[in-house]
């Protein structure tokens, strides 16, 4: 008599239980056995051998068994086949075989209910076929005296077996309730002791449990999270109270939003809470339709990158400001601080630059030196503010009259300038140089001490570089203009004077 499979001390409780039941159930059979006149030996022997053996084996079947509950269910079996065989030998008297019967199917039942049950009467079933094979088809109506005493101590033994086995089994679900009760406080713990929101819906987006934190974050309205409350009544409730600051405004509309995110979730979820708190929310579909989430404060994370990004929005703007400072500093290292034109640091490198693209390309660059008649009589007499002022006006003309992008006009040097003009012939370059002069006599600037105009006037020396003169480089083109320009003021002042080598033939004409 075993009350269920086995498994620690219950092993030791079912092996004690076959012990005794086999021992007062082989005194019950041997009587019956004597009364039907099977008294042999050797039945007697083989009726003792069970009584004796069989439980050891079978203890020895569940210890080395890799699944005890299922050797022991198994023993049953064997069990029931064994008495069910014992049953025709004792002509099926009707008082042991009842104990019999009833002892092993109450056995079955609170070990394995119905399906135990009825495959343990399968299995004496069985074994009271082979019993007739063996012992024939014998009956025996009457209990003798002798078979109602020896009965005795199982039938007394039975009915209180029988009455424990609900004992016995209230109290093991008493037990089992202490651990389920003892696990389920010991999760509970476990997630109410981790720094993260953690909450469970069902498949039907009710509420089965959350943890410590996750109330905590919606302290206000935590009293309501009871099991079985909607997802959608939860989020207006957080709403209603303000603690979703991202929902002021469009509340409908944010909740619609939520819930359809919350139906079929994706990636994570950033979200503000009162007190410039931030949590990341993580959600989870599991298999049987419910949905776990958990949240971590990202509050300091979110407030480092925000940190990082103003730190980066400080170093870009401090990039910005040294660039353009560079870039100022670039532009005064190459503008002439009196006159605002290009000075000759920038005119000595747009020249070596445009001469070797010159070359490149196979295109002509003309050069105009320039220089301001009689200037130093100019400063002698009208001083050297005027002076600056005079360089200034002319400057301003030089810079008109070169219009082009790629033009650049430049002072060269005290009271000389220049003109540099990429993809210009020599006509062209004259044309040029003529216009600037025309201007600046049409500013009619007073100069009260020269010998040749009562006006400012300018002497010019022009040179150009062709396709058909690899030979010019930046050296060679700027002798060639300034040589020119020594030829127009030894000429007479206020000329152009090409130079002989870039315009051979060409007549210089005074500009008066």
């Amino acid at each position: 008599m075993n009350a269920r499979p086995p498994g620690g001390g219950q092993q030791r409780e079912a092996d004690l239980a076959r012990t005794i039941g086999l021992a007062l159930g082989g005194i019950a059979i041997g009587a019956a056995l004597f009364q039907h006149g099977i008294n042999s030996v050797w039945w007697l022997g083989l009726l003792a051998l069970h009584m004796l053996v069989w439980p050891q084996i079978a203890r020895a079947r569940v210890a080395r068994s890799a699944s005890p509950a299922a050797a022991e269910l198994g023993n049953l079996h064997i069990d029931a086949a064994l008495c069910g065989w014992w049953l025709p030998a004792m002509g099926f008297n009707p008082l042991p075989a009842a104990l019999l019967v009833t002892a092993l199917s109450a056995n079955n039942l609170a070990v394995g209910g119905a399906r135990q049950l009825g495959s343990g009467l399968a299995a004496l079933a069985a074994g009271a076929v082979l019993g007739c094979a063996t012992f024939g088809m014998g009956f025996e109506p009457l209990v003798t005296l002798p078979t109602l005493l020896a009965c005795l101590p199982l039938l007394v033994a039975c009915p209180l077996y029988i009455g424990s086995i609900p004992q016995r089994l209230s109290h093991r679900l008493q037990l089992q309730q202490q651990v389920l009760e003892r696990s389920e406080q010991l999760h509970r713990t476990t997630l109410d002791a981790m720094q993260a929101g953690i909450v469970l819906y069902d498949a039907q987006d009710r509420l089965v449990m959350c943890n410590r934190d996750f109330r905590e974050l919606y302290g206000p309205i935590s009293a309501t999270f009871e099991p079985g409350v909607s997802f959608e009544a939860l989020l207006w409730r957080a709403v209603n109270a303000g603690l979703i600051p991202e929902a002021e405004g469009r509340e409908a509309a944010w909740v619609a939003e939520r819930l359809q995110a919350h139906v079929e979730p994706h990636a994570p979820v950033l979200r503000e809470l009162p007190g410039g708190q931030w949590r990341r929310i993580v959600e989870r579909r599991l298999p049987d339709g419910s949905l776990l989430a958990f949240s971590t404060d990202v509050t300091e994370l979110v407030m480092r990158e925000r940190e990082l990004e103003r730190i980066v929005g400080e170093r870009d703007e401090y990039a910005r400001a040294v660039k353009e400072a560079n870039d100022q500093l670039a532009r005064l290292s190459e503008t002439d601080a009196l006159t605002g034109i290009a000075n000759r640091r920038q005119f000595d490198r747009r020249l070596s630059e445009e001469i070797r693209r010159a070359q490149r390309h196979q295109t002509p660059l003309a050069l105009v030196m320039i220089d301001v008649d009689h200037f130093k009589r100019y400063n002698d007499l009208h001083g050297h503010p005027a002076g600056d002022r005079c360089l200034r006006e002319i400057a301003t003309i030089l810079r008109q009259c070169t219009q082009r992008a790629a033009d650049l006009a430049a002072r060269y040097g005290g009271e000389e300038f220049a003109l540099l003009l990429p993809h210009t012939g020599l006509a062209e370059a004259y044309a040029i140089a003529k216009r600037c002069a025309e201007a600046v006599a049409r500013a009619g600037l007073p100069h009260g001490d020269s010998p040749d105009s009562a006006i400012v006037t300018l002497s010019m020396g022009l040179s150009v570089a062709r396709p058909d003169q690899p030979q010019h480089d930046a050296e060679a083109l700027l002798h060639e203009a300034d040589h020119a320009l020594y030829m127009a003021k030894k000429g007479g002042r206020n000329r152009i004077e090409p130079s002989s080598a870039g315009a051979p033939g060409l007549i210089p004409r005074e500009m008066a």
